[in-house]
């Protein structure tokens, strides 16, 4: 029996599992980036922002753009192979959905110990000699 004729635009039928051939190109648009093809191109921005001229600041900022949506294709690229990290798995367990960007965590969590530390020294008695 040959395939059906879905050339013409019918609703579909409930539990027809026809792939059809845009929804194959959707499916593959849509797909994660290989790893290895986003970890290549994350390379290569950060190599033309290196190489490029201070005073060329378009291109530059062109290529800051990209690595920011490179370094989330890899991310994602990542997740998708490896599954959720330590960090994800953690905050999931505990019914929170936000999945922190790591330098902006490690900045956060930097300026939490700084003011640790001072409230600790100034608790302490404790002065720095300048």
């Amino acid at each position: 029996m040959p395939p059906p004729d879905r050339s013409r635009r019918e609703p579909p039928v409930p539990g027809d599992k026809t792939v059809l051939p845009d929804d194959a190109v959707l499916a593959e648009l849509t797909a994660p980036v290989a790893l290895e093809d986003a970890r290549e191109s994350l390379a290569f921005w950060r190599r033309r922002l290196d190489e490029l001229p201070r005073h060329k600041r378009a291109e530059r900022r062109e290529a800051q753009d990209a690595i920011e949506r490179w370094e989330t294709n890899v991310r994602e690229a990542e997740r998708a192979q490896y599954g959720p990290s330590l960090l994800e798995q953690v905050l999931g367990a505990v019914g929170v959905r936000w999945r922190p960007k790591p330098r902006r965590l490690v900045a956060g969590l930097g300026e939490d110990v700084r003011i640790v530390v001072e409230l600790r020294r100034r608790s302490c008695g404790l002065t720095v000699r300048r």
